[in-house]
Order: C-alpha cells, then sequence, then structure tokens
C-alpha cells in the first residue's frame, strides 16, 4: 500500500498526513466536551489499518474516502456524539469551502457576464444585456447556490448540475409565474403593504390602466416569471362609459399602458413579462355581474358595454401592429383570446385583432371548442373551489398561469436525449424517466414549502395581501398554484434510444406511450401530496443548449444533437429541439405555438456580408457599410430584389441596415466564376439553382415514378407531359447556407431589365453618343482671347480609328444640334486617329450639363448620375453599344464582349448598370505589362449573354464577331455563377453587415459580379404571410375545431436574428443587435472623446 500521496477534491494530488485525521477527531471530541487524544489517536489507527486493506494492490486515496472510514469508525466504536459532531464539521467545511469558491470566482463571474461567455446571460430572452442585468446575474449566482446547497436535497441539486434535469428561475427565491384577480385590484386598489404607498379603487380609464402597471411591475418582482391578468377587456369597457371617452382618447389612454408596459424597469433591466386574457364578449358568468368602477359596484352590468369592449380591442391590436417610435411591436402585454362554441366569427369589430394576427401573430388563442378544457375553470379557480385531486387539469393561461389566482410554483425540466442515449430498452427507459420525474417532484415540493413560510414571514408582501382570501380557506397563500415538470429534446431522445425521429410512426406511437406514462404518473403525486401538477413543454430558451453541452462533453459525438452534422464535421455549438410536439389528442402538453410541422415551419435563416460589398439599389451600387453609415440620410432607398415567390426580381424598400459582429461564427469564403469573392457568416444562405429530378415523380402532373427510365416509359404513354417537360424550365431555385455551398453549385443573378419603361431626355441615339464619348471623347477648356475678352471655351473631341464610329457621332451631333461638323485626320504623328470636334456653345453646355468635365480624365472617368438618372428599360442597351464601340471589343472566337478602362468607377458603374438591366457581368483585374502604365479593370459580358442581347444592341463595329446560336449546355444560358471554392477563412475585421427589406426578399449585392444574398431577418410562414383578414378567421377556426391543444398561437411571421436566434413577430430589425450596436456606438464615442482629451 502506498499512503505517500491523497486526491483532495479537486483532483490534486498532496502528502498524506495522518495527523490530519488526528486533528479532526480531536476537533470534534473537543466540540462534545470529550477531549482525549488517545480517542483521536484510537481512530486514525483504525481508519489506517482499513485504509492498507482498501488499498493492498494499490491506488490513491481520496479525501472523501478517508472521511467516510472516520465517520463508519466513530460509530462502530461507540462514540455516537463524537460522530456526530464530526458529520457537522464535515457539513460546515463543506459550506465553508463552497462561499469562498463563489467568493473566489466573483470575478470570473463577472467576466463570463461581460464577455457573454456563459449560457446563463442568455437564459431569459427578455433580459436585456445591461448593468442593472449584470447586478442581477451576480445576485441570481448567489441565489442559484443557495437554492442548490441550502434548500433542495444533495441528489437533486447534482442531478441539476451534472444536466440530468434543470431547474429552472435558481437566480430567484421566488414562485415562478402568476395570475392575478383583476376585480380584486378594481375593488380594493393597489395597496396592502404598510408604511408603502397606497392607492384607493381607480375610478377612471387612466387610473386603472396606471394602477395595472404599478401592480404588474411590483408583483413582478416578487416573482420570476410571468404576470397575468383575466377578462382584461370586460373589467375595463365600463370605465370607458363612465368617464365619456370616445374613440380616439380610449386609444391614448392604451398607447401609454403600452408603453409604460414595455419600459426595461424590472430588475435586470427588463420588462415585466406579462399577459392579459381578452374576452371580446363579456363572458356568461359576468353579464349580469354589477360593474365595479371606484370600488363600489353600480347599477349597470358587465354585459351592457359590449360597444366599449370593442372599442378597447380595436384600439389595443391598432397599437400593437403600429408600435413604438420606430414601428418595433410592443413584446407586452401578450394577448390570449378566448375560442369558445359561440364566438362571433363574422363580427366586423374583430377586424383589427385578425390583422394583428394575420401580420404580426402576437396574440394567443384559448380553445374552449374542441379542447377538453372547460370556460368555468378560470371561474372555479377564481372562486377559490377546491380541484379534484384525482383529475390532471390545466392550470390555464397557457405558460402564463393567466387564470386568476393560479400559476405555478415552479419549474423542472428533463433532459430527454440524455436518457434515450442511456437506456437500454423501453422499460428502463421509463425507469429514468420516472427517477427524475420523481426528484423534480421533490425540489418543487420543498421550494411549495419554502416559499409558504418565506410568504408567511413577509418576504413577498404584495403576494401576500392578495393572496389572502386563498390562505383564509386552505391555509396556504400558495394552494392554487401548480408544481410543473417539463421536458426537453424528445426529438434527439428518439433518435438516440430508437434512431428513429418524431415524425416517424414509431417515433410518435412511443412518444405518445411515454407521454401518457408520465401524466399518470403525475396524477399520483397529486393525489399523493393534494397539490396540483401539470405537464408542459417549458419554454428552454437555455435549457437546450446546456443539456447538449453537458450531454457532449460526458458522452462525446456519440449523443446525437439536433445539429448532429455540424458538430461531427465542424466543432459547432450542440443543442437540442425545444420540448417536443405532442401527438393529436394528447393535450397535457401546453405549447407556446401550434406545431403544424409540414406547415408551420422557418425556412429560412439570416446572414451578413464583409465591407467592401456593394448593394444595388435604386440610388446606385453602394458599399454594404456605406448603407448602414447612412441609412438614416438615405432611406427611402431600395435594393434591387428577388421575389422567390412569384420567380422575378423587383424593388423592395430597406427597412434597416446594421452591422453584426461575427466573431463567434465561423466565416466562409465563396469563390466563383464571373470574379465573384465573398466572405459571408457560415449561416449566410445563397439562392442556388438546382435541375429539377425526375427520378421520383413527373414534375408536370406528379405522378409517382421509379427512376428515370421510368419517367421517361412514363412521358412515352402521356404525350401532354412530354410536351410540357420538352419545354419547361428544368431548374428550381433552393436555398443553401454558406457552409454547404459546393464546388459546381450555382448561384443566383438578376436576369431582369428593371430599368422603367419611361420617357427619357435621352433618347437611344443620344445615349449611345455619351456611351461613345465615355471612351473616345473628350472635353478641353480653353481661352478665347480674341478682342482681348480673355472669354472662356471648350472644345469637344472625339478620336478614333474607326471611321465608323465617327460617321455616326457626326451624324447624331449635326442632326440633334443642326451644327456641320466633319471629321479630319489626326496628325503625322498619329496616322491611324481621325478626329471628330466642334467648339459649338450648345454640344459643349449639353455634355456639361449632363456632368461630363473638362480635362483629363482617364483616372477618374465615370458615368454621372444626371446619366444614370435617364437610362430606361431601352435606352440601356444604346449606352453600353456606344462604351462597346469605343474601348469596347467583342472576342472573335469566343463571342464575349470585353471592355477595359483604366477607371474603377467607371468599371463599378458599368457592373452596376448592366445589373440592374439583367446584363450577366463581371469586372476583372487586367495588370499592365508596361512599367510606365496603370493597371486597369476588364469589364466582361459572357458569349450567351451577349446572344440574348445582340438584337438590342446598336454597336457599328465587331458586331459580325457576336454568336448567332446560344450553347447546347443548358447551364451555361441561366443568370447565375458558378461556384469554385469555398473555404473557411479567419479575419482581422469581424464587423459584417446586413440589410433588412420591407418584403423581406433577398438583395443583389457583390463586388466583381453580382448575386442575391439572403436578409438578416427572414420570416418562416403558415406557407406563405397571411394577407387575408378572412383567411385568418378561417385558419384560427379550423384549428379550434380540428385539433384539442388547449392554447394555440399562429406566427404567420417570425424572425431570426444570425445573433440572438428566435424573435416572435415580423421584427424589420433584431431589437437585441440594436441595443448592442447602441452600445459599441457609445463605446467608440467614449474612447474618442479621451483621445481629444488626451
Amino acid at each position: 500500500m502506498n499512503l505517500d500521496y491523497v486526491k483532495k477534491r479537486d483532483g490534486k494530488k498532496v502528502e498524506f498526513k495522518s495527523e490530519k485525521i488526528v486533528n479532526a477527531v480531536g476537533k470534534a471530541a473537543a466540540a462534545v466536551d470529550q477531549a482525549d487524544p488517545k480517542i483521536a489517536a484510537e481512530i486514525t489507527a483504525e481508519v489506517l489499518s482499513y485504509l492498507k486493506i482498501f488499498f493492498k494492490n494499490g491506488g490513491t486515496v481520496e479525501v472523501e474516502q478517508i472521511q467516510d472510514l472516520v465517520e463508519k469508525v466513530l460509530i462502530e466504536k461507540g462514540y455516537a456524539e463524537i460522530a456526530k459532531a464530526y458529520i457537522l464539521y464535515r457539513e460546515q467545511h463543506s459550506k465553508l469551502r463552497d462561499s469562498k469558491k463563489l467568493f473566489a470566482d466573483a470575478v470570473n463571474i463577472m467576466d463570463d457576464y461581460l464577455d457573454r461567455s456563459d449560457w446563463k446571460v442568455n437564459e431569459n430572452s427578455n433580459m436585456s444585456y445591461s448593468l442593472q442585468g449584470l447586478n442581477n446575474y451576480i445576485a441570481s449566482e448567489v441565489t442559484g447556490q443557495y437554492w442548490l446547497q441550502e434548500i433542495y436535497p444533495k441528489e437533486t441539486a447534482e442531478l441539476h448540475s451534472s444536466g440530468d434535469l434543470h431547474i429552472h428561475d435558481l437566480g430567484n427565491l421566488s414562485v415562478y409565474c402568476c395570475g392575478w384577480d383583476l376585480e380584486e385590484l378594481l375593488r380594493s386598489g393597489f395597496r396592502g403593504v404598510p408604511t408603502k404607498i397606497e392607492s384607493a379603487p381607480p375610478k377612471h380609464l387612466k387610473t386603472a390602466l396606471g394602477q395595472i402597471v404599478n401592480f404588474m411591475y411590483t408583483l413582478q418582482g416578487e416573482a420570476s416569471g410571468a404576470m397575468a391578468f383575466s377578462n382584461f377587456d370586460t373589467y375595463l369597457a365600463p370605465f370607458i362609459a363612465y368617464d365619456g371617452l370616445n374613440y380616439e382618447e380610449v386609444k391614448q389612454a392604451m398607447q401609454e399602458f403600452l408603453f409604460n408596459m414595455n419600459v426595461p424597469t424590472r430588475v435586470g433591466f427588463q420588462s415585466p413579462f406579462t399577459n392579459i386574457t381578452m374576452d371580446l364578449e363579456v363572458p356568461s358568468y359576468l353579464e349580469d355581474q354589477a360593474v365595479i368602477i371606484g370600488g363600489q359596484y353600480q347599477e349597470k352590468c358587465y354585459g351592457e358595454f359590449q360597444e366599449e369592449m370593442d372599442m378597447l380591442n380595436r384600439a389595443f391590436a391598432e397599437l400593437m401592429m403600429e408600435g413604438d417610435a420606430k414601428g418595433r411591436m410592443f413584446s407586452f402585454p401578450i394577448p390570449t383570446y378566448n375560442i369558445t362554441e359561440d364566438f362571433e366569427w363574422e363580427n366586423e369589430k374583430l377586424d383589427p385583432v385578425w390583422e394583428m394576427t394575420a401580420k404580426f401573430g402576437i396574440p394567443y388563442f384559448s380553445n374552449f371548442i374542441n379542447s377538453d378544457m372547460d370556460p368555468e375553470d378560470a371561474r372555479s379557480m377564481c372562486c377559490r373551489l377546491r380541484l379534484d385531486n384525482k383529475e390532471l387539469r390545466k392550470r390555464g393561461g397557457g405558460l402564463f398561469g393567466a387564470n386568476p389566482l393560479t400559476g405555478s410554483i415552479g419549474v423542472v425540466t428533463l433532459n430527454m436525449p440524455r436518457i434515450g442515449y442511456q437506456a437500454q430498452d423501453k422499460e428502463e427507459f421509463m425507469q429514468r424517466v420516472y427517477y427524475l420525474m420523481d426528484q423534480a417532484k421533490e425540489s418543487l415540493e420543498v421550494k411549495r414549502k419554502v416559499l409558504e413560510t418565506l410568504t408567511e414571514q413577509g418576504l413577498y408582501p404584495y403576494a401576500k395581501f392578495y393572496l389572502r382570501d386563498i390562505k383564509k380557506r386552505f391555509n396556504q397563500y400558495w394552494k392554487n398554484h401548480f408544481n410543473t415538470i417539463g421536458l426537453n429534446g424528445m426529438n434527439e431522445a428518439l433518435l438516440n434510444f430508437m434512431g428513429k425521429d418524431i415524425s416517424t410512426p414509431e417515433g410518435q406511437q412511443f412518444s405518445e406511450e411515454v407521454m401518457k406514462k408520465m401524466r399518470e404518473r403525475l396524477q399520483q403525486y397529486q393525489e399523493e401530496t393534494e397539490n396540483l401538477y401539470n405537464l408542459e413543454a417549458t419554454p428552454a430558451e437555455s435549457t437546450a443548449y446546456r443539456f447538449a453541452r453537458l450531454d457532449r462533453e460526458k458522452f462525446g459525438d456519440r449523443i446525437i444533437a439536433a445539429n448532429q452534422e455540424r458538430v461531427v464535421k465542424e466543432d459547432a455549438d450542440p443543442y437540442y429541439t425545444n420540448s417536443t410536439q405532442l401527438p393529436v389528442g394528447l393535450t397535457d402538453d401546453i405549447f407556446t405555438a401550434l406545431e403544424l410541422q409540414d406547415e408551420l415551419q422557418s425556412l429560412y435563416t439570416g446572414g451578413c456580408i464583409e465591407k467592401g460589398n456593394k448593394v444595388l439599389t435604386n440610388k446606385g451600387a453602394i458599399k454594404i457599410e456605406e448603407i448602414v453609415r447612412d441609412y438614416e440620410n438615405l432611406k427611402p432607398i431600395k435594393a434591387l430584389s428577388y421575389n422567390a415567390k412569384e420567380d422575378r426580381s423587383e424593388w423592395d424598400l430597406i427597412t434597416d441596415a446594421m452591422s453584426i459582429d461575427v466573431s463567434k461564427n465561423n466565416k466562409i469564403r465563396v469563390i466563383a466564376e464571373k470574379g465573384l469573392d465573398i466572405t459571408t457568416s457560415d449561416w449566410h444562405p445563397f439562392f442556388v439553382l438546382e435541375k429539377i429530378s425526375v427520378k421520383d415523380k413527373c414534375p408536370v402532373c406528379g405522378e409517382k415514378v421509379k427512376g428515370t427510365k421510368s419517367f421517361s416509359t412514363h412521358t412515352r404513354y402521356n404525350p401532354e407531359c412530354r410536351k410540357k417537360y420538352k419545354t419547361m424550365f428544368k431548374f428550381k431555385v433552393v436555398e443553401k447556407r454558406a457552409d454547404e455551398l459546393n464546388v459546381g453549385d450555382y448561384i443566383l443573378q438578376n436576369s431582369e431589365n428593371l430599368y422603367p419603361e419611361k420617357e427619357s431626355l435621352l433618347d437611344n441615339d443620344l445615349m449611345w453618343l455619351f456611351g461613345y464619348f465615355i471612351g473616345d471623347g473628350s472635353i478641353n477648356e480653353y481661352e478665347d482671347n480674341r478682342g482681348g475678352n480673355h472669354l472662356k471655351k471648350y472644345k469637344l473631341r472625339f478620336n478614333d480609328e474607326h471611321l465608323s464610329n465617327l460617321e455616326k457621332a457626326k451624324k447624331i451631333i449635326n442632326n440633334k444640334f443642326k451644327t456641320n461638323i466633319n471629321i479630319i485626320k489626326n496628325d503625322k504623328r498619329s496616322k491611324k486617329l481621325f478626329e471628330l470636334a466642334t467648339n459649338m456653345y450648345s454640344v459643349n453646355e449639353f455634355f456639361l450639363k449632363y456632368g461630363f468635365f473638362s480635362g483629363e480624365k482617364c483616372y477618374e472617368v465615370n458615368i454621372p448620375e444626371q446619366v444614370k438618372a435617364n437610362i430606361t428599360k431601352n435606352n440601356v442597351y444604346s449606352l453600353l453599344s456606344g462604351l462597346i464601340d469605343s474601348d469596347g471589343h467583342i472576342n472573335k472566337k469566343q463571342g464575349d464582349i470585353e471592355y477595359y478602362t483604366v477607371s474603377e468607377e467607371l468599371a463599378d458603374d458599368i457592373v452596376e448598370i448592366l445589373s440592374t438591366a439583367g446584363i450577366m457581368v463581371s469586372k476583372e483585374d487586367k495588370p499592365s505589362k508596361r512599367k510606365n502604365e496603370v493597371d486597369g479593370f476588364r469589364i466582361r459580358i459572357p458569349a450567351q449573354q451577349a446572344i440574348k442581347i445582340k438584337n438590342k444592341l446598336t454597336i457599328t463595329n465587331d458586331a459580325d464577331f457576336l454568336k448567332g446560336k446560344l450553347s447546347l449546355r443548358k447551364r451555361r444560358q441561366l443568370p447565375v455563377v458558378r461556384v469554385k471554392k469555398t473555404s473557411k477563412i479567419e479575419i482581422e475585421d469581424n464587423e459584417f453587415y446586413d440589410l433588412t427589406t420591407e418584403k423581406n426578399h433577398n438583395y443583389l449585392a457583390g463586388n466583381r459580379t453580382m448575386v442575391f444574398i439572403h436578409n438578416t431577418v427572414l420570416h418562416g410562414f403558415l406557407g406563405e404571410k397571411i394577407d387575408s383578414i378572412e383567411a385568418t378567421k378561417k385558419l384560427v377556426k379550423r384549428i379550434a375545431e380540428n385539433f384539442k391543444l388547449p392554447y394555440y398561437t399562429l406566427t404567420p411571421s417570425f424572425s431570426i436574428c444570425p445573433v440572438h436566434g428566435y424573435l416572435p413577430g415580423e421584427h424589420e430589425y433584431c431589437p437585441k443587435c440594436e441595443a448592442e450596436a447602441e452600445a459599441e456606438e457609445n463605446r467608440r464615442e467614449n474612447l474618442k472623446a479621451e483621445s481629444e482629451v488626451e
């Protein structure tokens, strides 16, 4: 045996010293007045003898093993009191170690928050990165340790730390979510805590709304989750009538309410997470109830104020759609609408609600038609009726606990993928589920008892006051609140357990079996404890990431994550899918959204590109970083975009421009034909053309086939399919992320001429003349001193070796300006050149008017804005023809059109104009071969594109070199660039840029050539965004009548931010990104100010 070293708790090995055992036993004996060196020596000797037996074959003894032996020997030797003191000594030292570690880690805790390196920084999607957030984060760490070390059972705490389950909101010593009684607030006013300011019951609408705001903000400080009120419109409608308010006044009051509800003054720089239930029509149980105004019952009843309810609901819906000063939706309160059997679907007064739903998907709907919920559930909870503990019920109000005086004590989520990975068969799977459920139940029961005690002690003074009637009836404040157990990653659990996902019949059947057994277990808990339990797909904003991260550390790549391929190939951060989709008919799972997998899904994610790339706008091709910088001055500004639904290009209004830090993301460099060289974030999507497959079905009629031979047979016997297939476009537009692109993929470009069909001051002849002038013309300024007048004059010149070009220019000038100029030979040193010149005022003034200038121009020449403004769908080809006739040529062998210039500005102008006209074009560097010449640029139009436009060109030279037929290689005719190479690269500047457009189309961007790239914010729709109020109503009604989900929400649009992920609603830009951008701007301004002071 080797007792030279002992292994400490942190894994370090230190020298073994038996006197430490002597000292520890001696201190424990002294603590119970039995100090005796002989006892300490006796116990130490016995412990050493055990160690020699246990470690006779080698190994290193651990501290915990020695301490366990000391306890064992003390008890065996009859020193029970010393043993008890020693156990207490161990426990105290354990706490001391934890405390020391907590304070020692204080600096790391702050760094983790400031660097956003801890997943817990983002656990709550409603919490903003801020100083208040930092303070809350630090306090939450301490509170979390208190829960784990002082309150929860050791076994449960270890299961949380290891990732077998997740105890939510450890950072708060409080209840989770609460539904409160609005009637009580209107009857009593906002009060209840001695020494604190009290409000009398409200007499006016604005006063009532103000007290609701104060109530929500204050009570949010006594809970970690959502605050909710039911019957919001029913209870407030009478105030409108008693105040004699018109619609504008109601809307103004509601606007003040919404702004106040979204101010981030809650702890952690948050807005209160709030929900209100709107009845839309007065529920039967309130129809004949006397209204409350100023805390007093009035003669009239709530059923008499439907008109005012309509007014309030209209104002709320309109304001939610209008949003704040920047048009952003209000996050809170989230409205819930009750859908009942007698719901008035054709009520036009509810159109604003349907418009809000169609546009943004803001509301939740309570399904009282086809679910097992009873509208009286809310009333029974409100009236403090005891529920049948043999029946597993829903707590009401979805995840918000909206029913009065109910909610959730706390939430514990199970790590289902780990269960699936570890279980060998179905029996073991369920045993592991039951074990974790038992631990979750134990922790929730402990929490319930702690909260009761702390409420009694006055830690939650306002909750104590407003729950006083519950306390009187049940002798418990939180009796109506549920213990909530949730689950995460059922899809990955099935993949790890049986190799089937949740969409398969096997996966769906087993998930239903698991959920049914979990429900039965909860019923047992409810009968056993007489406390309410419910099963929910809990919102796992960061739990899915935490579980996956811990599982990967424990099991490596063997355990399957939702993004398994990227985890293995690219070392991406793993994650699990949120919760699970329950099979139809199993209604215990209250989701935050109705998940119809075939219809409601996010089809796109956003991306961004590095600086230097230009975006093609109606104000020209502008560098994307300049659009971001000058957006406020540039707007309104439109981008050339691609409408995927209608398969066409169009102008789309840019609604925001932003910069994004991509330092934590992979950067992908894409090199393709036509000079495309673009670096994007790894999530950045491109539109790619793929050939339509005929292996599985006929693309014309949709009939199933088995391979290409089967398709050939199908067309042989179906002449209509054969005829249509022969002429149809055989490619489809699909989307691929940058990190999914392969060599040979074809990225989509613009092929439509988006210049307007309008009257222009520049006809085809004049536009050709301008194009020709840019290459072979010049204006010289000279002084005419005849008569001593020193007059400044100009002389227009064209120099060319091609007489045909000059003849055309002469004819246009003589015709347009009534001159009579002729071509002359140039000086003898340039025998090949001919010259066409005029100093006529009208001619020179015309060119100067359109932005051309006198003097040297070779390095600064461009296409003036005045010319660009007059380009039309027709004359753009004449401008191109003039350019070609000057410094351009057509390759005799290939048929490509090339144009050479030493002006990069001109090269970029040509790329901009031709891209807008739908002409495939690219810009290439053309290094000079001579020392005394500067490098230039070659603009190239491929032969296939030249053939397509040759009949629209008006060139005078090289026209015969244009090819007559398109290539038989169909892909060469497509408006695409072929990917040559993709690679992951590191770059110094991690500030990338992107735009959002009004219709969320892909916009045209690039540098040497342009391709369609993605918006930062793109939306997943129910097939497509719902534009019809009627369609929205039908969809909501159909779901209520055909699905048994008790709560659901439509999300016709939601947003994906590449930095912050899922954002409910149609955000034009990510509010979190904006906050970070503002913080970064402030930081830069401070640094600038400091440098100026220095």
